[in-house]
């Protein structure tokens, strides 16, 4: 009988080929393994970059490393929270950055092996190819000397995942004059919580939808999801958002499905505040330097209208 024998790295990429070869399939039950594979597979990429380090990392409890049970594989690895942190931590790989794309790749994964998901194929590949990029981007920047025997394993992921990329690529090709035409109407567009793609249109007379995935739902659903998804705390924690409510009172229509984005400092968002109900938003707001008064933020404009005018005048 044949041994099985895959080094992590090679293991790693074995998962991602598996999860590309599901993701190629027509079959839509084949969706579910294209995301567990490409899980598992960006899990042990880093965890391979992290046993570089020291192989004792690996484990979630550092005092309990032990070098035979390690090679054993029968221990309790770290999990992929802390597997982020320790990444930072001990080798000075930051990959916060990413988080968006590795924990909804993470979330999709937990469901499909803990409970159940329902996903159209368009959200999938989208979410897939984003976390391949990350992928071929961290192999190359952090495991650049340890996959020599692996290039034609990369490669062959590579040109399997180029009809995902293809896909992707054309689908915004064909949504974008419709996305511009929405952006004329004044129409708000945000990342959509599903497949991350800058094409969730809040249109305000009817339910908020993507574009690029066709996700759609109830404004309290689409508002609910999308501050879980670029928020998260407080409003994921079931006591802080009692205390800290991310969802507000809009001004306009009333429904507990608005969203003031964070303070961007110098450059802050545009839209400042945004209702996923009825569609309004408002841009954000400085005090000028002179009067106090609230206006419209501008770029290098520190003094309000009336100010301005004044001093034109004298």
């Amino acid at each position: 009988m044949s041994k099985l024998e895959l080094e992590l790295i090679e293991n790693a990429l074995d998962f991602i080929q598996n999860a590309v070869e599901n993701l190629n399939s027509q079959e839509p039950k084949q969706l579910k393994y294209a995301i567990i594979n490409f899980a598992c597979g960006v899990e042990l990429l880093l965890k391979a970059r992290l046993a570089k380090e020291d192989w004792r990392y690996l484990f979630q409890d550092i005092l309990e490393a032990d070098y035979e049970i390690f090679f054993s594989g029968n221990f309790r690895s770290i999990d992929i929270d802390k597997l982020k942190k320790r990444l930072k931590k001990q080798c000075n790989v930051d990959i916060s950055i990413h988080n968006r794309i590795l924990s909804l790749l993470q979330r999709m994964r937990n469901k499909l092996v803990h409970f159940k998901f329902s996903g159209r194929r368009e959200e999938v590949e989208s979410l897939l190819v984003k976390a391949w990029s990350f992928a071929w981007d961290f192999i190359h920047d952090q495991l650049l000397e340890d996959i020599e025997d692996y290039y034609d394993l990369i490669n062959n992921i590579r040109e399997m995942m180029r009809g995902a990329e293809s896909f992707v690529s054309e689908r915004i090709q064909v949504i974008q004059p419709t996305l511009d035409e929405n952006r004329d109407k004044g129409n708000v567009i945000l990342s959509c919580p599903g497949c991350l793609q800058d094409t969730l249109i809040i249109p305000g007379d009817v339910d908020p939808f993507c574009l690029f995935c066709r996700y759609s739902d109830s404004p309290e659903n689409v508002a609910d999801e999308w501050a879980s998804e670029f928020i998260g705390y407080p409003h994921t924690d079931p006591k802080e958002r009692m205390v800290s409510p991310v969802l507000i009172e809009c001004g306009e229509c009333g429904s507990e499905t608005m969203i003031e984005f964070e303070d961007g400092g110098q450059y802050p968002p545009n839209p400042a505040w945004v209702c996923f109900t009825c569609g309004m938003s408002g841009p954000p707001v400085v005090y000028c330097q002179e009067c106090g008064e609230a206006f419209p933020w501008e770029e290098d404009v520190f003094l309000c209208p009336d100010c301005q005018n004044e001093r034109l005048e004298n």
